[in-house]
């Protein structure tokens, strides 16, 4: 097994999840055997119990078998309903469970973005936010033809994420970013990395997004099935077209694409979210059960016309001291 792997499950249980000897994790898997092995060996390893846990899509059900739970863990494979993902959240909340939630998880993730130490990513996070602190004005910019301008306001929270949820929170791992909900956003966006969301997962073939007032004027595709597909999901809410979410991502050891949306998003630029906004956490006006990722390649973003990525490569001043790979 690679050490990397098993350094990753150490890092969730011992950083992440902050359990010691005689603690209990509630670990709850779904096809991913060879995810939830590594995490039941770091578990040994730190004198920590195991509690399975059997998937359900009832919050109620969850709710029960997971009372008393302090900590908690979800890892899933393809083929996870939503519903069930959705209920496991709900049900951790409701305990108040400090719960990590690995959907869509791939062994690879354990040796790379998953290692990210919380408190270097919190490091990471503060230097962000003291150069895009609202209000302020971030320009992104790429080769591909991203030309955007972003204004962030007070009036939206500005969250940071380090894969260290307090009791009756979640965080996704890999973890490390900060995002908000945007002021005002104009421009063009070209994801030639990913367009993703519950039914698209296009990686191959670059989409122009125009955004006009926060909202998604046209589509450019060359493929027009790609362009049809696309449509129909910005069709489906009232909100589906609007952008609800800016993340900078700030893992400093997510280093190159390995196909998996949930760490190939983490990569050093910026992801747009259309239509969920996560209002709970952010103040925005309004949100979305629906969700569109938006993900480009060598951004480059700076704040007020100081650069925190170029290249798709963090600035210096953004790592500095902490990256002991750069």
């Amino acid at each position: 097994m690679d050490p990397n792997v098993e350094k990753g499950g150490d890092v969730i249980v011992t950083r992440c999840l902050r359990l010691s000897r005689g603690d209990t994790l509630h670990l709850i898997a779904f096809n991913a055997d060879d995810v939830a092995g590594v995490i039941v060996r770091a578990a040994e390893r730190a004198g920590v119990k195991i509690e399975r846990v059997e998937v359900d899509e009832s919050p109620v059900t969850l709710a029960a078998r997971l009372a008393g739970a302090k900590a908690s863990i979800l890892v899933a494979g393809s083929g996870l309903p939503g519903p069930a993902g959705y209920a496991v959240v709900r049900a951790a909340a409701q305990v108040k469970s400090r719960h990590i939630h690995m959907p869509r998880v791939d062994i690879r993730m354990l040796s790379q973005g998953v290692r990210a130490e919380p408190d270097v990513l919190a490091t990471i996070n503060a230097r962000v936010r003291a150069l895009i602190q609202p209000p302020s004005r971030i320009a992104v910019t790429s080769p591909a033809g991203t030309e955007l301008e972003i204004l962030l306001s007070p009036s939206y929270t500005m969250v940071s994420a380090i894969g260290r949820p307090e009791p009756g929170e979640a965080d996704n791992l890999p973890s490390g970013s900060v995002y908000t909900h945007p002021g005002a956003i104009e421009g063009m966006f070209a994801a030639d990395r990913a367009v993703l969301s519950s039914e698209i997962h296009e990686r191959k073939k670059p989409v122009t997004f125009e955004i006009r007032g926060g909202i998604v004027e046209s589509v450019i595709a060359s493929d027009p099935a790609i362009a049809r597909k696309i449509e129909a999901h910005l069709a489906s809410h009232a909100r589906a077209k609007q952008v609800g979410l800016v993340t900078i991502p700030t893992n400093y050891l997510v280093r190159g694409e390995i196909g998996v949306g949930t760490q190939d998003a983490l990569l050093p630029g910026l992801t747009l979210s259309l239509g969920f906004s996560a209002s709970k956490f952010t103040n925005a006006p309004h949100d979305a059960p629906v969700q569109m990722l938006l993900l480009g390649r060598k951004l480059s973003v700076a704040a007020n016309g100081k650069p925190i990525v170029t290249d798709g490569r963090f600035e210096q001043s953004i790592v500095e001291g902490l990256d002991p790979f750069r």
